[in-house]
């Protein structure tokens, strides 16, 4: 016995609602997901921006150490280097 098209019709409906309202479940998700992954983000720049500024900081100061160390050893050599009026 065949079913009564009215009923078929109900049935998909229902079917087509169900898809509809998982599809409404999954973007509200989604949209939680992505406001927690723009968060993150901005995190993670804010992160790199003071790791950023930190590493050229240190990179100065390396170049202030050696240039330091070089007016030292030149400091040094000068000190080392035996003089006419010495005569050592």
């Amino acid at each position: 016995m065949r079913e009564n098209p009215i009923a078929r019709l109900e049935e998909s409906f229902e079917r087509l609602l169900k898809y509809v309202q998982d599809l409404r479940a999954e973007n509200i998700r989604l949209k939680e997901e992505l406001v927690t992954a723009q968060l993150e983000l901005e995190e993670l720049k804010r992160r790199n921006s003071e790791a950023s500024r930190e590493l050229k900081q240190l990179k100065d100061e390396r170049l202030e150490i050696r240039s330091r160390m070089r007016r030292i050893q030149e400091n040094l050599a000068a000190l080392e280097k035996p003089t006419k009026e010495t005569g050592l």
